[in-house]
């Protein structure tokens, strides 16, 4: 074995050996993948299997044949073709047997309920979850197939970054994969540790906050892991992130004011308050993003393809200049029709240029290889799982508010490996939705907080 752990790396490795469950939950690029496998592969005592998403397969596959040097080991990535459908055949696993099968999320999720299903009939010794936050929802399929699998599995591992994006109950799901009988009742576990509304003539209380945190981390904090490259001292290249402020031209912004009334219109303005409303009256409010980036994908009436969008302009007259730095460069992006039109950019002479979006892995593979200089994808493709730290420059087309996404996918780049300092462009329009959403992301405004004020902007936009 050639890879040698980090002192800080031993201590959570240590406790992976002795403990049923662990939550690993350090920052991105800490090396969470290294620190679990090296527990498992010192001690191969059974069967492994690790779920995680799709375009990350094949790196753990690398990490175990190649940096462990454990060639000899046998590793099945399961659904090879892409095939969620497909019946996985795990006839080779021999009791007490070791080795390890890579599934992604979504083909655990689709055999959950199915009678004589191979990943709840095998006796596991140890499930690994990579990005373990996807598991948090209390009623997804996913969620429900892998709490099922914990109960069984001797060792349970769950690897996030970002275990909670808004409140506490957001730990419940990885929870109760590690320890699924001290932490059996969702409600009780909510109820505890989240701070609600009173109860409305309807019925619903709608969370605000988190509470009882301090005891809910004494709780956790004999098995969780949670340390920051700052805390530990680890000296990584800088990390630089500018703002880059663009303004709308006479024909954008009257595209944008119009779009604006349309969406306006549509919002009800007396629902604001409704915990059920907020999430579509986000999405919504959202599409004036596309406005700024490639006004053609709005399919409205309103967008005609004839205005260009301010964000795409930008970037064509970038990449002339950046192109003779023949550096690499990683383009993120909420929207596939943007991802292609921007990867047309970066490849004007092919007619299918390399992109990363809908679970095709090809251009991060390539673009890991050192074959093509661009990678440009959306942020589920993207913005996690992945090591990037091949490119030293990313622009972030569009704007999200919850900081720990944006923050997991500048990490791609930012992670232990990068040797050059890191250059993290924000796109930002300015007098538009832009400007709320980026301030939402760096002050930690709840989602309540953002519509309200993206509703404002609104209707002084109107207004005018």
């Amino acid at each position: 074995m050639t890879v040698t752990l980090y002192p800080y790396q031993e201590v959570a490795a240590a406790v992976i050996r002795r403990k049923p469950g662990v939550l690993l939950a350090d920052d991105c690029g800490m090396g969470k993948t290294y620190t679990a496998l090296e527990p498992f592969i010192t001690n191969q005592k059974g069967p492994m299997l690790i779920l995680c998403r799709k375009h990350s397969k094949e790196w753990w596959r690398h990490v175990i044949r190649e940096e462990f040097e454990s060639r000899t080991c046998p590793v099945v990535i399961a659904g090879q073709a892409g095939r969620i459908s497909e019946s996985y055949d795990l006839s080779w696993i021999q009791p007490g047997g070791f080795g390890f099968v890579i599934c992604h999320h979504e083909g655990i999720r689709i055999q959950y309920g199915q009678k004589a299903a191979p990943y709840y009939t095998t006796e596991w010794f140890g499930v690994i979850v990579d990005e373990s936050h996807w598991i948090k929802s209390r009623t997804s399929l996913l969620g429900k197939a892998v709490r099922a699998l914990g109960k069984k599995a001797k060792r349970r591992v769950a690897l996030s970054a970002t275990p909670r994006t808004k409140f506490n109950d957001d730990f419940w799901g990885q929870l109760a994969f590690l320890y699924p009988y001290a932490f059996a009742n969702y409600w009780k576990f909510k109820y505890k540790y989240v701070e609600h509304t009173p109860r409305s003539w309807l019925g619903f209380r709608r969370p605000v906050g988190s509470q009882n945190t301090e005891e809910l981390a004494t709780r956790l904090r004999p098995f969780t892991f949670r340390r920051t490259k700052e805390s530990l001292g680890i000296q990584l290249p800088k990390k630089t992130i500018q703002y880059v402020p663009l303004e709308l031209s006479a024909p954008q912004r009257v595209l944008y004011n119009l779009v604006t009334h349309s969406v306006f219109l549509d919002i009800d303005t007396s629902r604001l308050h409704d915990p059920l409303y907020i999430g579509s009256a986000l999405q919504r409010v959202s599409t004036l993003r596309q406005v700024t980036s490639l006004p053609a994908l709005l399919g409205e009436e309103s967008s005609p393809s004839a205005v260009r969008g301010i964000k795409t302009s930008w970037f064509k007259e970038f990449l002339e200049d950046f192109s003779l730095t023949e550096r690499p460069l990683v383009v993120f992006t909420w929207y596939r029709g943007t991802a292609r039109a921007v990867a047309k950019l970066c490849y004007p002479k092919l007619e299918d240029p390399p992109i990363a979006i809908g679970g095709e892995t090809g251009a991060i593979e390539a673009f890991q290889r050192g074959e093509i200089p661009y990678l440009v994808g959306t942020y589920s493709m993207l913005g996690e799982s992945l090591n990037l730290q091949q490119a030293s420059t990313a622009i972030l087309f569009d704007p999200w508010y919850i900081g720990a996404v944006v923050k997991q996918a500048e990490d791609r780049l930012h992670r232990l490996g990068q040797d050059n300092p890191v250059h993290i462009m924000r796109l930002c329009c300015r007098h538009t939705i832009d400007e709320d959403i980026w301030e939402a992301c760096d002050e930690g405004w709840t989602d309540i907080q953002l519509l309200y004020a993206l509703v404002k902007r609104m209707q002084l936009s109107v207004t005018d």
